[in-house]
């Protein structure tokens, strides 16, 4: 193993390093500080180094006599160091100041830094701001230790201990949101060259506490909120305007009463608009937003920054473009399609995004169309957004289909998700799984991919109807039931967007095998109280009651008549009554049906 040295440190590769080692200078990235002289190295941050490939690090040789072990440390060793101090205080009689003289001269700690710790802020804060949510946000650590000197300041108020403490109580995850839009709005602030730092964090830090007035049980409610419900949730923002006037805060009141006004006058609760809205409060109605859609909720999983950031651009309307984009080169985490200007000169289309890794993304660069994942030494890095461009939904479509044909998962699920976003759930069959089994049935039929590559895009699709359908039967089982009785041991996908297209026409069909005993059949149309049975494929042997509607399809004959259905809009036809050419009068339905012919051609073939 080569390693230079000189008279006073070693220079060394990430994998040569070890912890408890001193940095002898500044360690700079893209211009950047990573981690400053004096910062002890460790486990967590040689990881970083390796993973990054950083290179030539200067190594104190040794730890000089007298230096404090507490010198600059990462986030993750501060917590789990002043956690174990904490313990200790608690396990003991004796008094913050007390601690202080047991535990030793080299802890710093004062009654105010043990009040943050009995919020826990450090360990909240290193739970929210992973990379693939902050992005390069927390990557000095300067910026940690201007949050954590607020935060102190901020606790040696009485009131506003007490507010934190009652949100934390009241509620959670609000109180985690809270930290979260402190943290990420008071920094990318102070990146805005916003000059009373300290009041309008305090502002971020209490935007939410009028929370405390509303019912948990409302604030955290799974099911759909009713119109009364959500307009109490609203009215938090003048609960806790007021409640901080009261309590002499009303220089920061306004942080709690406008935050979700929108400049486009959309918001509440004064429809205030453009110039009306200051940067600061700016930044914390998209901050705001921005936490709350890539937080987990109790009535909503997380969505990806990525995720989060198109939805801002959609609603550019209510946020200023500019801000966003700032707000992207601040995080540094680029959406696709977005056009960046790299660090070489170069101009590049970000066509790929890992969410759990937004910081390296796939690119292509346009002067060369040369594809490539940005690397993780930062030899190469993307120095701003110049532009953003939001993908059409047909656009959306080609690349879903593509990832399902090419069994890449990931990306199958992240393209499928933004393509519902584009439609509402009645038109899910009509406009993503009609088409997506049009393409199945043309490379079935004409061997365009191996055996084993048509039974994996079966198998996603399959599982992408079945959850889909899931949410479906959730919602509509108080609508009126057909019994549906299929041929086989289980329904094919046709079966399951013929489903799904009877859930959208507010119907709610209940599916089971047709070679079941008749006994069990009826009983299953009397429990769901059905009027309506009908039959996909094969023979039905018995005669039923005569108060029942029956009707009868082959398979072949149900893709033909959902063929009619592809692209278009759920509230211009009524399946049931195009199912009456189906209807079996008498309730015999051996008999041979007497509809015209049907030509020995796939319906796909016709929709090219």
């Amino acid at each position: 193993m080569k390693q230079h040295t000189t008279k006073d440190y070693d220079i060394c590769l990430p994998y040569q390093l070890k912890p408890g080692q001193i940095l002898y200078e500044d360690l700079n990235i893209d211009n950047r500080r990573l981690l400053s002289k004096g910062h002890m190295l460790t486990d967590g941050i040689i990881t970083i180094l390796k993973n990054r490939n950083v290179r030539d690090i200067k190594i104190e040789k040794a730890i000089p006599a007298g230096h404090s072990v507490n010198t600059r440390l990462d986030i993750d060793q501060q917590i789990e160091m002043e956690l174990q101090q904490l313990e200790k205080m608690l396990a003991s009689p004796f008094t913050p100041i007390q601690a202080e003289q047991e535990l030793g001269q080299d802890i710093e700690l004062d009654f105010s830094f043990w009040n943050m710790l009995d919020h826990d802020f450090l360990n909240v804060l290193g739970k929210l701001s992973s990379e693939k949510r902050y992005g390069k946000a927390l990557n000095n650590s300067e910026d940690i230790q201007i949050l954590k000197e607020l935060f102190a300041v901020f606790l040696e108020s009485t009131e506003i201990y007490n507010y934190l403490s009652e949100l934390k109580s009241h509620d959670e995850t609000s109180y985690l949101h809270a930290i979260d839009v402190f943290t990420l709005g008071t920094l990318f602030a102070l990146s805005e060259g916003v000059s009373n730092i300290k009041e309008v964090a305090l502002g971020y830090l209490l935007h939410d506490i009028g929370k405390t007035s509303i019912p948990s049980s409302l604030l955290n409610k799974v099911e759909l909120l009713e119109h009364n419900e959500f307009a109490t949730i609203q009215e938090h923002v003048l609960l806790g305007y007021e409640r901080l006037c009261q309590d002499g805060f009303e220089y920061i009141a306004h942080y709690a009463k406008s935050h979700h006004e929108r400049i486009d006058g959309s918001g509440y609760p004064e429809k205030l608009m453009g110039d009306e809205i200051s940067l600061e409060l700016q930044i914390l109605q998209m901050i705001d937003v921005y936490s709350a859609m890539t937080m987990d909720r109790p009535y909503k999983e997380a969505i990806s920054s990525v995720a989060a950031i198109e939805k801002l651009f959609k609603q550019t309307t209510q946020f200023d473009l500019h801000l966003i984009y700032r707000l992207i080169d601040f995080l540094g985490i680029y959406p696709e399609n977005a056009i960046v200007l790299l660090s070489d000169g170069n101009q590049a289309i970000v066509e790929k995004v890992n969410p759990l890794h937004p910081l390296l993304p796939m690119i292509k660069i346009l002067q060369t169309n040369e594809q490539l994942t940005m690397p993780t030494d930062l030899s190469l890095s993307i120095k701003r957004i110049l532009t953003f461009y939001i993908a059409t939904a047909e656009e959306l479509f080609v690349k879903f289909s593509d990832f399902l044909i090419n069994n890449d998962s990931h990306s199958m699920i992240g393209y499928y998700n933004k393509l519902k976003e584009h439609y509402s759930k009645k038109e899910w069959f009509t406009h993503i799984y009609l088409p997506v089994f049009h393409i199945y049935r043309v490379i079935e039929k004409n061997n365009i991919v191996s055996e084993k590559q048509l039974n994996d895009m079966k198998n996603q699709l399959h599982a992408l109807l079945e959850n889909t359908l899931k949410q479906f039967r959730q919602e509509n089982h108080l609508n009126e039931k057909v019994v549906i009785l299929f041929a086989g041991e289980k329904p094919k996908s046709v079966v399951r967007i013929f489903e799904g297209l009877l859930h959208s026409s507010r119907l709610y069909p209940f599916i089971t095998q047709n070679q079941q005993p008749k006994a069990t059949i009826e009983k299953v149309i009397s429990i769901c109280k059905a009027k309506q049975v009908i039959v996909v494929g094969g023979t039905f042997k018995y005669t039923l009651s005569p108060d029942i509607d029956y009707y009868h399809l082959s398979e072949q004959q149900l893709e033909i008549l959902l063929s009619r259905y592809m692209y278009t809009d759920i509230e211009q036809f009524k399946l049931p009554h195009e199912l009456n050419r189906y209807y079996k009068s008498g309730g015999d339905l051996n008999e041979i049906m007497k509809m015209p012919p049907i030509t020995e051609i796939n319906f796909f073939d016709t929709l090219d």
